[in-house]
């Protein structure tokens, strides 16, 4: 009898939302009032990247670092974990301090200090308060399976990295679109597969999610 691989939402889908609300507004605040400078979006469009972010983010962070605790600190597991939290934190910064004007520093910048926190955050986790969340998920990661799946989330993380600093550091002549690098900095974490399949509530949420999320990206692409 194989095993299943689904995992259940810890948080309730209210509180998902209101989290997500909740930064966004933090965002949208800070860049109205408080940062005095030129950013790569309007508030309000970082704000919406911003949020299905955080949504699309929460499985894949929580999940990672559960297999850490599981599987041990194979590189693998270890690169999947620091790229989770790392990534998600990075690209946070990066879309709400970055400066149209010095783009590719600011990437470089934002990246580097996502891996870092990335890192450290993997160090410094304590297993007993990783593994009382397990009870959400199924004993088997994506990385106790085989196939195309498998492979995927592995490089992905490399991937990532490399297509975006290839975006920053060789724009077209007529510069990119402001929000072309936001949507894909959004883009490449919604393609990394979780690491824990979605039970079939989980599935439906998800496409509730994946369809506001398309229904956010639309609007920062396309609305002035």
């Amino acid at each position: 009898m194989s095993k299943s691989t689904s995992y259940r939402l810890r948080y309730p889908r209210a509180t998902v939302i209101l989290t997500a609300l909740l930064l966004g507004a933090f965002v949208y605040l800070f860049q109205t009032f408080w940062l005095d400078r030129a950013t790569l979006l309007v508030p309000w469009k970082t704000a919406l990247i911003v949020m299905v972010l955080h949504v699309w983010t929460l499985p894949a962070v929580e999940g990672n670092m559960l297999a850490l605790h599981r599987r041990g600190t194979s590189w693998q597991t270890y690169a999947a974990n620091v790229y989770a939290s790392g990534y998600a934190w990075g690209a946070l910064m990066f879309l709400v301090l970055a400066q149209p004007s010095q783009i590719f520093i600011d990437g470089v910048v934002w990246l580097s200090a996502g891996m870092i926190y990335g890192f450290a955050l993997a160090m410094l986790a304590k297993p007993e308060q990783i593994a009382q969340h397990g009870i959400f998920y199924d004993d088997e990661h994506i990385l106790d399976q085989g196939g195309a799946r498998r492979v995927l989330f592995i490089i992905w993380p490399f991937v990532t990295i490399g297509f975006v600093l290839l975006l920053l550091g060789l724009p077209p002549a007529e510069g990119w679109n402001d929000a072309y690098i936001p949507s894909q900095l959004l883009i490449f974490a919604m393609l990394w597969p979780r690491p824990y399949a979605p039970s079939l509530a989980c599935k439906r949420d998800d496409v509730i999610f994946t369809f506001a999320g398309l229904g956010m990206l639309l609007a920062v692409l396309f609305i002035d």
